[in-house]
């Protein structure tokens, strides 16, 4: 039986490019959790009057990116709320970047476009304020070592 490879999501990234050419990315944080999108592909059914035991048909469709999400401590007014709330207003599509931790040396990246579609802020009375961050994804993403 082989040993699993579990690795800790400790020390995870959430990026955004800052639309300038070449530009730089601006790191969002202090960082909490982050949801990768999942693309998926829609399906169309084919099935017609000669389809084999009256069994359906289907086919692979268009691939809809999925939606991203990460969730930040949140400081209103700080630079990353300052980025947040203007590319949310603006709706202006952006490279994002999220970086992983590996079981090697090194991490992962995995980059794609999108635009900020919510902004989720929450203020307990206890606890510290945190943001959810929900971003479109409007491209396939590209998963490759970080750099």
């Amino acid at each position: 039986m082989s040993a699993g490879k579990a690795v800790l999501g400790f020390g995870s990234e959430y990026h955004i490019h800052d639309g300038a050419d070449p530009g730089a990315y601006d790191k969002m944080g202090p960082l909490d959790s982050l949801q990768p999108p999942s693309p998926e592909t829609e399906e169309r059914e084919i099935t017609n009057h000669g389809s084999a035991n009256k069994v359906r048909e289907f086919m692979a469709g268009l691939i809809d990116a999925g939606e991203a999400s990460f969730t930040i401590q949140w400081d209103p007014g700080s630079d990353e709320d300052v980025i947040l709330q203007a590319l949310r207003q603006s709706g202006e599509r952006r490279d994002h970047k999220m970086v992983f931790p590996t079981s090697g040396v090194g991490k992962q990246q995995m980059v794609f476009p999108g635009w900020i579609k919510k902004l989720e802020p929450v203020s307990p009375m206890d606890d510290k304020m945190m943001l959810t961050v929900t971003v479109r994804v409007t491209g396939l993403p590209v998963i490759g070592v970080a750099t």
